[in-house]
C-alpha cells in the first residue's frame, strides 16, 4: 500500500500542481481596461504585435523567485514564445542561476532608481507586464512604467504586511500615488487589504486571494528516458547523492557500504556538483572497492552495478528515480541545490548543517516532516536504514506534497490574469 501511495504522490508531482480550496473572499479584480488614475502619464504607443509579450516579475527574496520561476514555467506550457524577465535587487544565487532551474528566464538587476536609468532599463527589457512583489523601493521606476503602459500587479507574499509598512519613508502622501499606479493589487489576507486601502489603494484594484508562496521547483526530465530507466531499476531501492563535493564523495563510499549491510541491492546514484568531475567520482568509488559505472541512455545499468554516476544536469530524473535524497554540499560547507527540487518530484530530503542560502526552505521542509537533519556520517546511516521502510518514505513524500502545492491559487490566477492581459493587449492593437 506504501509503495503504491508512494508512486500515486510521484505521478502527481510531475505535472501542474492542483490549486487548494479558496482560503479567502476575493473582491472581483479590475478588468483590463480600467482607466488609469487621473494624473497618469499619456500611455506610450502600444508595440508591434510582433514582439513576443514579455513578463516582467520583481522578486523581493529567494522565496518570490522560486514562486516567479514557478509561475514562468507555468506561462511558457501555454506559450513558449513569452520572453519572461525576473529581476532582483541582488544577483541571484548561483543555486537559483542553474541553467536547468532558470531555462528560457532572463534575469536583471534593478538599475538605481534615477530617471535616466530606469528609461534606460525598460527601453532595454521592454516588459509588457510587472508583477512587483516586496517594498517599494524603485518609484521612478513604476512611474516610469507606468508611462510606458505597462500593466502593473502588486502581489504579497505569504503573511507580508504592505510593502510601505516596511519602511518609514513610504508612509508618506507619495504612497498613495505608488499604489495607486498598480491596475490590481493582490492581497495576502483582509487586514492587508485593508491597510493598502488606507493609503489610498481603490478598493475595486484590490482581490485577497492570499500570498505568494515558495512551491514546486520543476526541473526538465524526459518521460521516456524516465520510464525506461524506472522499469530498469524497478526492484532495487535506491537514493541518490544530489551535486555531491568531492570530499564527501569519500563519506558517501562508506555510508553505502554500511547501509548495504542490511540492503543488499541497494543502488547508489551520484550526481557530482560538476559534470567535469564524473568520470573521476566513477574512478574514486571504483577506489573505494565498488563497481561504479556511468549512466549512459542508450545502456541501462547492469544488474550488478553498486553505484551509478549521473550528470547533474539531469537532476529532474534523477529526483524522480530516487526515494530519498541526500542533498550534497551540505556536510561539506558548499552549500546545494535547493531542496524544493526533490520536494516537487517526491524525493524524501536528508541533509547536513551547511544550508546557505536556503535556510528558510529546509526549515519549513523539516517543519513539516518531509525533510531530515544529519549532522555527520552516522546520521546519514541511521536516517538511510530507517527509510529503507517504505511507509516512513510515502509519509514525507506526502509531505513535501503539501508543502510545494501551497500557494498554488495565486500562481493560477496569475497565469490566467496574464494572458487575459495579452489577449486585451492584442484586441487594442487590432482596433488601432
Amino acid at each position: 500500500m506504501a509503495l503504491a501511495f508512494l508512486k500515486a504522490l510521484r505521478a502527481r508531482f510531475s505535472g501542474p500542481t492542483a490549486a487548494p480550496e479558496p482560503a479567502h473572499t476575493a473582491i472581483d479584480a479590475p478588468q483590463p481596461a480600467e482607466a488609469r488614475p487621473s494624473g497618469a502619464a499619456r500611455p506610450a504607443p502600444p508595440r508591434p504585435v510582433s514582439a513576443a509579450p514579455c513578463i516582467w516579475l520583481h522578486a523581493a527574496g529567494e522565496s518570490e523567485a522560486i514562486s516567479g520561476l514557478e509561475l514562468f514555467r507555468r506561462l511558457r506550457e501555454e506559450d513558449d514564445s513569452l520572453r519572461c524577465l525576473l529581476s532582483t535587487e541582488e544577483p541571484l544565487p548561483a543555486a537559483l542561476a542553474e541553467p536547468e532551474l532558470l531555462g528560457a528566464t532572463e534575469t536583471a538587476c534593478l538599475p538605481t532608481d534615477s530617471t535616466r536609468d530606469a528609461v534606460a532599463w525598460l527601453a532595454d527589457h521592454a516588459p509588457t507586464i510587472l508583477i512587483w512583489t516586496g517594498p517599494l523601493t524603485h518609484p521612478v521606476l513604476l512611474q516610469k512604467s507606468q508611462q510606458r503602459a505597462i500593466e502593473m500587479m502588486l502581489a504579497d507574499s505569504v503573511d507580508a504586511n504592505p510593502p510601505y509598512r516596511r519602511r518609514k519613508e513610504w508612509r508618506t502622501t507619495s504612497t498613495r500615488a505608488i499604489l495607486r499606479r498598480f491596475g490590481l493589487i493582490l492581497a495576502a489576507s483582509e487586514t492587508a487589504a485593508r491597510s493598502y486601502e488606507q493609503q489610498g489603494a481603490a478598493r475595486e484594484r484590490i482581490k485577497i486571494i492570499g500570498g505568494l508562496e515558495e512551491g514546486s521547483i520543476h526541473l526538465p526530465c524526459d518521460e521516456l528516458e524516465y520510464r525506461s530507466l524506472s522499469d530498469a531499476l524497478a526492484a532495487r531501492p535506491i537514493w541518490l547523492a544530489a551535486r555531491t563535493t568531492k570530499d564527501e564523495e569519500a563519506i558517501l563510499a562508506e555510508v553505502h557500504r554500511r547501509v548495504t549491510r542490511m540492503s543488499h541491492r541497494l543502488l547508489l546514484v551520484v550526481a557530482p556538483d560538476d559534470a567535469a568531475r564524473i568520470e573521476a567520482a566513477c574512478e574514486a568509488f571504483r577506489g573505494h572497492g565498488w563497481r561504479a559505472e556511468i549512466y549512459e541512455r542508450e545502456r541501462m545499468p547492469a544488474e550488478d552495478t553498486q553505484v551509478l554516476i549521473g550528470d547533474p544536469a539531469q537532476l529532474g530524473l534523477w529526483y524522480r528515480v530516487s526515494p530519498v535524497t541526500f542533498m550534497g554540499g551540505t556536510l561539506s560547507g558548499t552549500g546545494g541545490a535547493h531542496p524544493f527540487a526533490p520536494a516537487t518530484l517526491g524525493s524524501a530530503i536528508l541533509y547536513g548543517n551547511y544550508t546557505d542560502p536556503f535556510q528558510t526552505s529546509y526549515g519549513r521542509l523539516v517543519r513539516a516532516g518531509a525533510a531530515r537533519l544529519v549532522l555527520n556520517s552516522d546520521g546519514l546511516e541511521v536516517n538511510l536504514r530507517d527509510l529503507q521502510a517504505p511507509d516512513k518514505v510515502a509519509q514525507m513524500a506526502h509531505a513535501a506534497w503539501e508543502i510545494c502545492s501551497r500557494g498554488a491559487e495565486v500562481t493560477d490566477f496569475l497565469v490566467e490574469r496574464v494572458f487575459e492581459l495579452i489577449d486585451a493587449g492584442e484586441a487594442d492593437h487590432a482596433r488601432t
